[in-house]
C-alpha cells in the first residue's frame, strides 16, 4: 500500500522532472535538489496531499553546510530563495514591510532583497530538538512518559527509562527584515533532497562537480584542434588549373567560375599559342590536413572520453548494429565505470525521498479517505485509508458499488525503504517478449514446445 501510494504521489506530481532537473544539475555542475511539500488536495477540500516538486535553480538553496550526507538528511537547517512580484507579494501580505536588504547570496540570480518589480523571498527550515523520556512499566507496556496517561504511570512502576532527543521542525517566510509566517513542519526531516555527483573531502570542507569539470581541458584542447582545422581548411587555395598558355582563350570566363559554380562542361583549346597539341587542362589538388592537426583531434577526443566516461566517437555507433548482445553489454559497462556514482548518488536521494513520503503519510493523511495507488504494473486501484482502523489492513464492503475495497492505516507499523535502479514494469515485458520469440524462432515453427509457449503467452 505504501509504495502505490509513493507510486500515485510521484505519477500525480510528475516527479520524474524534478529527478531529471536534479540529475542533469549534478552531471553538469556537481549537485542538485528537488523538494517535497504539502498542499490541500483541492480548493473545496480540506485533506491534504504530498506532492514533490523540482527546483531549477539549485543555487537558490542554501543547506547547512554541515551536513555530511550526499542526500542532506543529516542537516539541521535549510533556506530556500526565490523572487515574488510586488503585486502579488501585497496581495499575499499586505501589512508586510518591503525594506530590501544589500546582501544577495552568490547564486541568485539578482543579489539584492528587492527590484523594480519583484522581491526576494526566502524559507528558513530549522530542527530543533527536545528532550523527551521513554519508559518501560512493569506490567510491559512502553512508550513516551508525556504520552502516557497519568492513572497508569501512578499504578504501575516504571522499571526502565532513557532520555532522547526528539526532533522538531520548524518553517519559517521571510522578507530582508520580517518572519511573515511560521508553522511547525511534520517529520522528522528537513522536506528537501539533494543528489550530487563526485565528491571530495578536503581539509574538511566538501568539494562536488559534475561530469563537466575534469573535461574543461580536454575540451578546450578539441576545441583548439578544431579551430586549426577550420583555419587550415579556410586558408587553403581553390584547386587551381594548369592549362598550357592560350589554351583558356575564349572561355577565360568558365574557368574564373569553376571554383565557385558547378560547371557541367569546361571548353579549352587542344593547342598552345605555338599550335602545338597540349594534354587537356588538370587541377592541382590543395595540401591535405596536417598530420599533427589529426592526432590532436582524435587525442582530444580520447581524452574526453576518459574523463567522462561516455563513449561518443561515431565509428562505436556505426558498428554497434553489428555487434553481439555481449559486447554491447560489455561496452556499456565500461561507459557506466566513469558515471556510476551518479546513478547510485541518485538512488540514494530517491530511497530519502521513500524515507520522508513514510515519514509523512501517516501525519499528513490522516482523516479516513477514498484514494488510488498505483501497482507496479502501472494498474489503479482504489483502497480507504482510515487511521483509526485497528489492524495494519482489512477489508470492507462499498455500499454503491458492492465491490470488496482494501482498508489501509498507514499509522500501524513502522516500515523501510529499498531503491532498485532499473527498467520500467514495462520495459521488462517487451523484454521477456523478445526473449520468448527468439526462443520459438531457435525452436522452429514445427516444435510441439512452440505450441506449449504459444499457450502460455
Amino acid at each position: 500500500m505504501f509504495a502505490g501510494m509513493i507510486r500515485e504521489i510521484e505519477r500525480k506530481s510528475v516527479a520524474d522532472i524534478a529527478y531529471d532537473t536534479a540529475f542533469a544539475q549534478a552531471a553538469r555542475s556537481g549537485w542538485g535538489w528537488w523538494r517535497i511539500v504539502t498542499e490541500y488536495e483541492k480548493p473545496n477540500s480540506l485533506d491534504q496531499v504530498l506532492t514533490i516538486r523540482r527546483i531549477r535553480n539549485q543555487f537558490t538553496v542554501y543547506g547547512d553546510p554541515s551536513s555530511l550526507e550526499p542526500d542532506a538528511s543529516d542537516m539541521k537547517w535549510c533556506f530556500v530563495s526565490e523572487m515574488m512580484s510586488r503585486d502579488e507579494f501585497k496581495q499575499d501580505h499586505p501589512d508586510a514591510d518591503a525594506m530590501p536588504w544589500p546582501t544577495g547570496g552568490v547564486g541568485d540570480s539578482m543579489k539584492s532583497w528587492i527590484t523594480k518589480d519583484e522581491i526576494r523571498i526566502a524559507e528558513y527550515y530549522e530542527i530543533e530538538y527536545e528532550k523527551r523520556t521513554y519508559v518501560l512499566l512493569e506490567n510491559g507496556a512502553e512508550g513516551w512518559e508525556d504520552e502516557i496517561d497519568k492513572e497508569t504511570l501512578d499504578r504501575f512502576e516504571v522499571i526502565g527509562e532513557r532520555e532522547a532527543d526528539c526532533a522538531k521542525i520548524h518553517w519559517y517566510k521571510l522578507t530582508a527584515v520580517e518572519v511573515l509566517d511560521d508553522v511547525d513542519v511534520p517529520g522528522k526531516w528537513i522536506p528537501l533532497v539533494r543528489t550530487v555527483g563526485d565528491e571530495v573531502d578536503i581539509e574538511g570542507r566538501p568539494w562536488w562537480w559534475g561530469i563537466v569539470r575534469q573535461a574543461k581541458d580536454a575540451q578546450r584542447m578539441y576545441n583548439y584542434w578544431n579551430t586549426s582545422y577550420t583555419e587550415s581548411v579556410a586558408l587553403a587555395p581553390k584547386a587551381p588549373w594548369v592549362i598550357a598558355e592560350g589554351q583558356d582563350e575564349g572561355y577565360e570566363q568558365e574557368y574564373k567560375n569553376s571554383s565557385r559554380l558547378p560547371m557541367a562542361v569546361i571548353h579549352y583549346k587542344p593547342v598552345d599559342l605555338n599550335g602545338q597539341l597540349a594534354p587537356p587542362p588538370s587541377r592541382i589538388q590543395p595540401v591535405g590536413m596536417p598530420q599533427g592537426i589529426q592526432q590532436g583531434l582524435q587525442n582530444a577526443g580520447q581524452d574526453l572520453m576518459s574523463t567522462t566516461g561516455v563513449r561518443f566517437d561515431g565509428s562505436i555507433k556505426e558498428k554497434v548494429y553489428d555487434d553481439s548482445g555481449r559486447a554491447l553489454r560489455e561496452l556499456r559497462r565500461c561507459g557506466d565505470l566513469g558515471s556510476f556514482h551518479l546513478v547510485d548518488n541518485l538512488a540514494r536521494a530517491m530511497r530519502h525521498t521513500g524515507e520522508i513520503l513514510v515519514d509523512l503519510i501517516p501525519k499528513v493523511y490522516s482523516r479516513k479517505r477514498v484514494i488510488t495507488i498505483l501497482r507496479e504494473n502501472d494498474e489503479e486501484e482504489r483502497v480507504t485509508l482510515d487511521p483509526n482502523l485497528g489492524k495494519p489492513s482489512g477489508q470492507q464492503q462499498d455500499p454503491q458499488t458492492g465491490k470488496v475495497m482494501k482498508l489501509f492505516n498507514p499509522t500501524y507499523g513502522e516500515y523501510g525503504v529499498t531503491v532498485t535502479i532499473g527498467p520500467s514494469y514495462a520495459t521488462k515485458r517487451i523484454e521477456a517478449a523478445e526473449s520468448m520469440m527468439d526462443f520459438i524462432r531457435a525452436l522452429g515453427p514445427g516444435n510441439p514446445a512452440v505450441t506449449a509457449v504459444m499457450d502460455l503467452v
